[in-house]
């Protein structure tokens, strides 16, 4: 079976909801209720985060992929390849210009 990784573009920051609680009081924020003051208000923690790539799993055939790629084509525009170094010294796998698409097997 293969999976398909698709980097984005032009993908904005996202502040969602998770299922903590934290406790606010004069805007400060304490994680914990023995650190808070007895008035603190107790609300849900947000957080901010970029969902700048898609995956598919459980692809069978290369028919299954452009099938999967096509459609995420249709909402989405696929990030190309700058030509920026890494910062680990790494080479990349795409080159300047290309599509950042990503097809592997999975076990």
């Amino acid at each position: 079976m293969k999976r398909l990784t698709v980097h984005l573009a032009e993908v904005k920051k996202v502040q969602i909801e998770t299922d903590r609680y934290v406790y606010r009081h004069k805007g400060k924020i304490y994680k914990d209720s023995n650190e808070a003051p007895n008035e603190a208000e107790k609300i849900k923690e947000k957080k901010t985060i970029l969902k700048n790539t898609i995956t598919v799993r459980d692809l069978l055939t290369e028919t299954d992929v452009n099938r999967a790629l096509s459609k995420i084509k249709e909402k989405h525009t696929v990030a190309v390849y700058t030509g920026r170094p890494k910062a680990n010294g790494r080479k990349s796998e795409w080159k300047p210009g290309e599509e950042m698409i990503h097809i592997a097997w999975q076990n």
